[in-house]
């Protein structure tokens, strides 16, 4: 094989190879526990119990919330939902409470919880995979 045709091989492994390294978020099953609570109290009013969504917020699984933010880093949806959630009253949850409820919208999406928490700088690219 030339030097030619070993660096076209390579070129067109560089995607695939950057893909492979982009990380999925961490997060815990005890944040999921956590944010499922949290979800119930705060968030579930407007975006109902099943993340399905109502006509004033949109759902938060399936195809229209992969749709928004498989692969996005995030922390971007971290940021997003700690600056403009609940919409009645954002940015008035404590940090942990925000970790917890985007940890347990993750889950509900498919992602599976591991052994590390989920944090704000957080830099994972949220992966779903729609039917």
């Amino acid at each position: 094989m030339t030097k030619a045709s070993l660096w076209g091989a390579a070129l067109l492994l560089l995607p695939v190879a950057a893909q492979a390294q982009e990380a999925a978020p961490y997060f815990t099953a005890a944040q999921v526990e956590a944010g499922k609570e949290v979800f119930g109290r705060v968030c579930f009013v407007c975006h109902k119990a099943d993340l399905s969504g109502t006509e004033i917020a949109p759902p938060l699984m399936g195809a229209s919330f992969a749709s928004n933010w498989s692969g996005q880093a995030a922390e971007e949806l971290l940021e997003f939902v700690m600056e403009e959630m609940p919409q009645t009253a954002p940015g008035s949850l404590d940090r942990d409470s925000y970790l917890r409820v985007v940890a347990y919208i993750l889950s509900f999406n498919g992602l599976a919880a591991g052994a590390t928490e989920l944090t704000v700088d957080d830099p994972g690219v949220i992966r779903i995979a729609t039917k």
